[in-house]
C-alpha cells in the first residue's frame, strides 16, 4: 500500500483532521492510530481511508482497558 488517509476526530474541533501516512501497510496504520488515541485524550476516533475505500475505524472503545492518554 503507498499511502492512507486518516480522519481524525478531535472533541475540540467541529471538523475532523486529516493526516497522511506514506509507505505504511493497513497494520501498521491501525497500530498507528491507537497509539495516537492512546497519546491524545482529546481524539476520539480515526477514520483510516485507502484512496475511496474506507479500511477501518478505531475508536477509544478499541483501547485496552486501563490505557491512560498523555496530555
Amino acid at each position: 500500500m503507498d499511502a492512507v488517509t486518516c480522519f481524525i476526530t478531535d472533541d475540540r474541533h467541529s471538523v475532523q483532521t486529516l493526516a497522511l501516512l506514506v509507505g505504511t501497510d493497513a497494520s501498521y496504520a491501525r497500530a498507528l492510530a491507537l497509539d495516537d488515541l492512546k497519546a491524545n485524550l482529546h481524539h476520539q476516533a480515526i477514520e483510516v481511508w485507502h484512496g475511496e475505500r474506507r479500511l477501518f475505524v478505531v475508536t477509544r472503545d478499541d483501547l485496552e482497558p486501563g490505557v491512560a492518554a498523555h496530555g
